[in-house]
């Protein structure tokens, strides 16, 4: 803090234009006409290069053994700029002297930025920043929630602006030592703040200055669900993993194998009885027919003849209800899947698009994912996923969702929360589930800029006042575009092929036994009959 004293006359009226920043603590003090024991100190600054010197009342120096009192009517001054105070607990004081401090935050006394013009950098975006010239009040009007939270502050603080756009449309990367873009705007001159949505990097955060937090986003992976047109040789297995169907087949080998043993001992019991029954014979063919009759069981087809013990017919029953239930299960999910038209991504991950090897993967060229596929974790889906390919690099989403539109195999990488919020991002694109980044965006200052504190300030004001979150909810709102209802599909070919090839290998099978025991019958019975008849 700098006290300037001794001055004949004001600052503000000795060099008007002279340079303090707005951030600084500069205060001159002023002798209160009449009174040998009383000062003012008065913070002197300036709110921009070129814009007159202000000054704002900051403490009273009582040097007697009390402040006067002042009357109720009239608590201030009549020369002081600021409401006066009474000294509290924090008040510098002593018997004989007293330090009596404003009762208004620092920012909020210099909130009058009159006089001062921003010039904005800036990229449009439907939802977080657009400009637009408006011939009714003949200036740019700025729109989205950048626009907005902009437009407040410029109301509160009484500046003016003008906006442009980077010759190269990009956020700002790192290339050969110098930027691109917003960040390049900024660098050489050609503007004094960005105000869209600045993602945070490390590379970033070495060449500008961020604002407070505006708006929190997270990243995720989008691409067109491919389309059902290839025929399906899954589409009576996929309703069970192949867990499922493993663990169906060992129960129906280890049921068939205790029905045959069952069966066995019973026959055995037989064959060892003096006066063997009739029923022998039935328990050599349920030892036969043992596999049969599970499977019969398993899949709800039942056998001619019921099991005489209460053994076989328990294994049976034991058989029959555990179809009961496989069977429902395996009903309800073929319909479903027969149905309903899968609209899901064959991959969840940056992984598992290398790995399928079909995909390529398009990001917006100078933004936050090019810096982060640049990063040594990532650099190898960069290689091979971006690079080799000439429309991977694009400038905006719009080219990036013409792109994937056209080509199913084309996957983006975009703001989960902005995506969402339309018919095509909600209803023709389908998102990844794992979110791939997490960022946060700010307004861009040049590196120690004297407007930092002060916007962040008022920044503060809106979020603890509510109005922040208000316009970040009428923009993206929390409740996502609703897509309307599919159609139902009819069911064709494609869906039925396999039911189709097996039945077509069922009949073909049986036309090749049928001729190999006509064969078999006419080599072993056949000759015999003709040496008969001879």
């Amino acid at each position: 803090m700098w006290i300037v004293a001794g001055l004949s006359d004001s600052l503000t009226s000795l060099d008007p234009t002279l340079d303090i920043p707005i951030d600084s603590m500069v205060s001159e003090v002023r002798e209160v006409s009449g009174r040998s024991d009383e000062f003012h100190l008065h913070e002197v600054w300036s709110p921009g290069a070129g814009v007159k010197l202000k000054k704002a009342h900051l403490a009273t120096w009582y040097m007697g053994a009390k402040p006067p009192t002042r009357p109720t009517g009239n608590p201030t001054p009549p020369t002081d700029p600021a409401p006066y105070a009474q000294p509290t607990e924090s008040s510098s004081q002593t018997k004989s002297q007293s330090l009596v401090f404003a009762s208004i935050p620092k920012y909020d006394r210099r909130h009058d930025l009159s006089g001062v013009h921003f010039r904005i950098t800036s990229i449009n975006d439907t939802r977080a920043h657009k400009s637009r010239y408006d011939p009714k009040t003949r200036r740019e009007l700025f729109t989205g929630f950048f626009g907005e939270v902009w437009e407040v502050l410029r109301k509160e603080m009484n500046f003016t602006y003008s906006i442009r756009t980077p010759d190269d449309g990009e956020f700002g990367a790192e290339a050969n030592g110098s930027w691109t873009g917003l960040i390049g705007d900024l660098h050489g001159g050609r503007a004094d703040v960005i105000v869209a949505y600045l993602s945070r990097t490390y590379s970033r955060a070495q060449a500008v200055d961020y604002s407070s937090v505006l708006v929190k986003f997270s990243y995720r992976i989008f691409a067109r669900p491919p389309e059902r047109s290839s025929l399906s040789w899954t589409s009576y297995t996929r309703p069970f993993s192949l867990g499922l169907w493993v663990s169906l087949f060992l129960a129906m080998v280890l049921l068939g194998i205790l029905f045959w043993a069952v069966a066995l001992w019973y026959r055995r019991q037989e064959e060892r009885s003096k006066s063997p029954s009739n029923r022998l014979q039935r328990f050599k063919d349920w030892q036969s027919d043992a596999s049969m009759v599970m499977w019969a069981a398993l899949t709800q087809q039942g056998w001619t003849i019921t099991p005489e013990v209460s053994i076989l017919r328990a294994v049976f029953w034991i058989a029959y209800m555990v179809g009961v239930v496989v069977v429902a299960a395996y009903s309800a999910t073929l319909v479903s899947f027969l149905t309903v038209q899968a609209d899901d991504l064959p991959f969840d991950s940056l992984a598992d698009i290398q790995r399928i090897g079909k995909h390529r993967l398009g990001i917006l060229k100078g933004s936050v994912l090019e810096e982060f596929f640049k990063n040594q974790n990532f650099k190898q889906y960069l290689n091979s996923l971006i690079l080799p390919y000439p429309d991977t690099l694009a400038k905006s989403y719009k080219e990036l969702r013409a792109q994937a539109l056209k080509d199913s195999d084309f996957a983006y990488v975009g703001t989960y929360e902005i995506q969402r919020l339309d018919s095509v991002g909600a209803c023709t694109f389908r998102s990844a589930r794992q979110h791939l980044l997490f960022n946060d965006g700010s307004l861009g200052w040049p590196k120690g800029s004297q407007y930092i504190q002060i916007f962040d300030h008022f920044i503060s004001r809106l979020r603890e006042s509510g109005l922040l979150q208000k316009l970040l909810l009428d923009w993206f709102p929390d409740s996502y575009y609703s897509c309307p209802d599919q159609p139902v599909v009819a069911l064709g070919l494609k869906q039925v092929f396999t039911a189709f090839v097996m039945l077509g290998c069922g009949i073909l099978a049986s036309v090749i036994f049928l001729c190999c025991e006509r064969s078999v019958f006419q080599f072993h019975y056949y000759p015999r009959t003709i040496y008969r008849n001879a």
